[in-house]
């Protein structure tokens, strides 16, 4: 005897067919209504977008870069700085 039959007045089905039912009923409305759901979507990125573009910014940063002219080949300064030994 299964444990269905032998309690089945306490047995209730799982409800997976009913919320399966209501998730395809709302695929086929966001399907039904894709252009706008589409331009709406377009519409809230745009104005997102336009308002961070406005806004003042809250930090500035600097950078300063020194190139020393005499020194040609940079590559072998800075493994005579750092070796490849290091780094592995």
């Amino acid at each position: 005897m299964s444990r269905q039959d032998q309690y089945s007045d306490d047995y209730e089905e799982p409800m997976l067919g009913i919320e399966l039912h209501h998730a395809k009923e709302f695929v086929f409305v966001l399907l039904r209504y894709r252009w706008l759901v589409a331009a709406t979507f377009v519409g809230v990125l745009a104005i997102t977008c336009i308002g961070t573009l406005l806004q003042t910014p809250q930090f500035k940063a600097r950078a300063l870069l020194r190139v020393d002219r005499r020194k040609l080949n940079l590559i072998e300064d800075l493994m005579k700085r750092r070796p490849l030994a290091r780094f592995t």
